[in-house]
């Protein structure tokens, strides 16, 4: 809980991923006729490479819930963060 999962550095990285191997020809697949990068975006399970940019990308789709509806998208990671930080304030602040 101390460092945080995705900083600068892991974003360089998989912007590089995603320039280098990620739309590269070799990754492509003629089966799901799907880039690799595009394959990530999908989770597919079926990747026999790349599962730590699919671990990545889970991550970040259950922190931001993007693409949700309704009542379940106010649950987002930035709401817990804020309801966390005003709890804080109102407990140093008594």
């Amino acid at each position: 809980f101390t460092t945080p999962e995705v900083d600068e550095t892991s974003v360089q990285e998989a912007t590089r991923w995603r320039r280098s191997s990620g739309h590269s020809l070799s990754g492509y697949s003629s089966l799901s006729r799907e880039s690799l990068a595009q394959r990530v975006c999908n989770l597919d399970k079926s990747l026999e490479q790349s599962g730590i940019q699919v671990a990545l990308y889970e991550n970040i789709e259950r922190y931001l819930k993007s693409g949700r509806e309704g009542f379940e998208s106010y649950f987002t990671g930035q709401m817990l963060c804020i309801v966390a930080l005003i709890c804080w304030y109102l407990m140093v602040a008594k």
